[in-house]
């Protein structure tokens, strides 16, 4: 079953990274994404993890999104963990769109001798303004961090994470492909607790028709925080 997880993910990241053949118009755009994310063991088993993310688009002139995501966690194994969270998800731009998530994740990594890798499944609950029921979307996650130093304080980091709608709202998402977000980039350990991911990320997003497909291309910053264990072992 271990085995499994690193050749699924692995497909996956192949089959996302080829782009569409587009017989259509296409938009582009220019964006600047700025995470954190705060990583607080309880115990050994409990952990909390809470992320913002902060979205300039229309060519670094607008916010377009600002992402509040708390969770809390369960370490099952040494390599696999479950959560649960909550997503506060509102739009911006060009119109304010209020968007709440309710979510549960499957969160796998493994550190081989020569690479980390690290798969995730996410299903959300989306409840979104002016969209009637419950939009149902998964999230299929996978990261490649090689170390390129002896120390490893700089690695190369791939990683890809392709969103399907499993229903269908009306005035809202439609069941199938929803986007597909792929990044290049590096990261660098600043200290024992802190590393910060630095690239480039192109987001596909299927639009709905006759409306054309978007194509956005983000420079991505993202600081991990790591915080000491609260509860020792006695």
């Amino acid at each position: 079953m271990k085995k499994s997880f690193p050749i699924l993910f692995s497909f996956l990241l192949v089959v996302s990274l080829f782009p569409r053949n587009y017989a259509y118009a296409v938009e582009n755009d220019l964006h600047n994404w700025d995470s954190i994310y705060v990583t607080l063991p309880i115990t050994d088993k409990v952990k909390f993890n809470i992320e913002e993310t902060v979205r300039i688009g229309e060519k670094f002139a607008h916010l377009n999104q600002n992402v509040l995501r708390p969770a809390l966690g369960y370490q099952l194994t040494k390599d696999f963990s479950v959560w649960q969270g909550y997503a506060w998800n509102p739009i911006f731009y060009p119109r304010f769109t209020n968007e709440q998530h309710i979510w549960q994740q499957a969160l796998w990594q493994h550190h081989f001798p020569k690479l980390t890798l690290t798969g995730r499944f996410r299903l959300q609950e989306r409840f979104i303004e002016r969209v009637t029921g419950v939009a149902v979307r998964t999230r299929y996650f996978v990261r490649f961090q090689y170390p390129i130093d002896k120390k490893k304080i700089w690695s190369l980091v791939a990683q890809t994470e392709p969103f399907v709608n499993l229903n269908t709202r009306p005035n809202g998402p439609q069941a199938g492909i929803d986007r597909v977000n792929s990044f290049f980039g590096i990261n660098k350990v600043l200290s024992e607790n802190v590393n910060v991911d630095f690239g480039y990320q192109l987001q596909y997003v299927n639009i709905k028709s006759p409306a054309p497909d978007r194509l956005n291309h983000t420079i991505l910053v993202a600081f991990y925080f790591n915080l000491p264990q609260i509860i020792k072992n006695k």
